[in-house]
């Protein structure tokens, strides 16, 4: 089966009509049909991408990210801007407007309580892709919400998460990447994304774990049976299975011979037969820290811990300090496995990796295993009290979405 992705509005059921106006101005319906449309939509580089049939076409270097409609204005793109609709291999058809107009979309609605969820599915793969990355589309949801007076705006896309792009008349851009959060109970969901904003009150880059209180030192009874660290308890040593990343940590990122059907992280037993080499790595001046045990372990050191209380919870990061170190918390599978094992061994509540100041990976809630990235600068710096009002409403959505099938 194909993709099937949506562009997501709920709105006030006094508001419904205003979402086939602003169809009308941005677009057209097919036959007056007002469960099927095109859109129209201000040109970006996804735009031509999409309706060139994303194949290969000349295009410079510096237009290969999402801009607006004035840097194609001022190039050369004749050729590209009158595409006939019966052109092969053309997915639309520029106006004189200077915009595209793409289709189609199918239209649905289903009714919440005082609220109606509206839903804009794109017809094929390839337009679903488009619409899940083009700020041009998401643009036109953000405008079309602020006119229709919408509460909500997402971007649906299915078994791979959802963007939120508006919410309670401001434009947000976060999105949750994976399907962990489409079958979690309404409840568990909400706890956990409270206890997770709650959370976020640094900028490191960490291994996070939050626990009661009373069980902290479960925790630190893993380490030791897991790694190491000092007398006074900040700072500490790790140790994972071996996996790719690891081998490319330790060995500084650097190119180094390995065969191509190993390129993937799978797992410790495909490189038994390559540590023999790397197993007297130690701290030298490449920054590199760590080295393989005799028990085939990577043990990273220069991991700092620190604790911070959080109600009734610890909070504990591991911090990373290094952009290496970074690059391997971020991509190693045996890293998320170690997080998640110490999560179940230690009566944690919450795990997860913080990248960056604006993108955290959940992959341990409530006794279970998940994987869900949350990504958003901006969204995730707003106040607890917005940001959980709305994560409550586009759970709501969620759940009432599945009624459409």
């Amino acid at each position: 089966m194909g993709l099937d992705y949506s562009m997501m509005i709920l709105i006030p059921n006094n508001k419904k009509e205003k979402i086939y106006d602003y169809i009308k101005l941005h677009g057209s319906f097919y036959r007056d049909d007002r469960s099927f449309c095109s859109l129209k939509f201000n040109i970006d580089h996804n735009v031509i991408k999409y309706i060139q049939g994303w194949d290969d076409w000349k295009i410079m270097q510096s237009f290969e990210e999402d801009y607006d409609l004035s840097c194609f204005k001022e190039n050369e793109f004749d050729s590209c801007w009158m595409i006939p609709k019966e052109y092969d291999n053309c997915n639309g058809n520029i106006t004189p407007e200077f915009q595209a107009e793409i289709g189609g979309f199918d239209i649905h609605d289903k009714q919440c309580k005082d609220h109606c969820l509206i839903k804009i599915t794109a017809v094929t793969s390839d337009m679903s892709q488009f619409i899940s990355i083009s700020l041009s589309v998401h643009n036109w949801l953000i405008e079309c919400c602020k006119y229709v007076e919408a509460k909500l705006g997402y971007i649906d896309m299915e078994t791979y998460g959802s963007r939120i792009l508006y919410y309670d008349n401001k434009s947000v851009n976060l999105l949750l990447d994976g399907d962990s959060h489409i079958e979690m109970e309404y409840n568990d969901f909400i706890s956990m994304m409270s206890l997770f904003k709650e959370s976020l009150n640094s900028d490191n880059k960490s291994i996070v774990a939050i626990i009661p209180s009373n069980k902290k030192m479960k925790v630190y009874d893993y380490i030791k049976s897991h790694g190491s660290y000092n007398d006074d308890k900040r700072n500490c040593g790790l140790e994972f299975d071996i996996d790719y990343n690891v081998i490319r940590y330790l060995q500084g990122w650097n190119t180094w011979e390995i065969k191509r059907k190993w390129e993937k992280d799978n797992g410790i037993k495909n490189y038994r037969d390559f540590t023999e080499g790397y197993s007297k790595i130690s701290k030298d001046d490449s920054g590199i820290y760590g080295h393989v045990t005799p028990y085939l372990k990577a043990h990273i050191d220069g991991i700092n811990i620190n604790e911070t209380m959080l109600n009734s919870y610890t909070k504990l990061e591991f911090e990373i300090n290094r952009w290496n170190m970074t690059r391997l918390v971020e991509n190693s599978l045996s890293v998320h496995s170690w997080l998640i094992d110490c999560c179940k061994c230690s009566e944690v509540d919450l795990g997860y990796i913080g990248v960056s100041s604006g993108e955290n990976r959940i992959l341990y809630y409530n006794k279970k295993a998940l994987n869900l990235l949350v990504s958003g600068e901006e969204a995730l710096k707003i106040q607890l009290n917005d940001f959980m009002s709305m994560i409550i409403t586009f759970k709501r959505a969620l759940d009432s979405d599945y009624e459409f099938y």
